[in-house]
């Protein structure tokens, strides 16, 4: 919606963005998934690997998506691959998944971008923000009732 969202658990966002060649990993479980730093107090090829992780001093400034059609499609795309990893892990649809899922998370989940980090201070698209971010949860319902049928 024009501006980066400086609150609602966007920014700041401490990932690790920045890391030396062999020394880290992607475990590709998830769409979410962070980088693991390898042990950096080990001997490689009789060198002493002794590094630090650090923070940089200036952020890196990352804009996702660049309308709100790109945000719509990733939206969809991490809500389909939730559902589809719920029903892998054995999610099936019930009375109890449907309260679980589709009422108590997405309330949580706006209350926790909203209210908790502060996503008002965005004013409309922190409210936006806040509301898809928790009624993604339905679209992964439905992702897995698909599944189901």
């Amino acid at each position: 919606m024009n501006k980066p969202l400086r609150k609602g658990g966007q920014y700041p966002d401490y990932t690790i963005r920045l890391y030396k060649k062999g020394h880290a990993r992607f475990p590709v479980k998830t769409i979410h998934d962070q980088v693991q730093i390898d042990d950096l107090n080990t001997t490689k090829a009789n060198i002493i690997v002794n590094e630090k992780i650090g923070m940089l001093k200036e952020p890196i400034l990352h804009y996702p998506y660049k309308s709100l059609v790109t945000f719509f499609r990733k939206w969809a795309q991490y809500a389909e691959f939730d559902g589809d990893q719920w029903y892998k892990e054995g999610m099936r649809p019930s009375p109890t998944t449907f309260f679980s899922v589709c009422i108590a998370k997405p309330i949580y989940w706006f209350l926790l971008t909203y209210i908790r980090h502060r996503g008002y201070v965005d004013g409309f698209p922190g409210l936006a923000f806040s509301f898809f971010s928790g009624l993604r949860f339905w679209v992964a319902y439905m992702r897995v009732y698909e599944l189901s049928s």
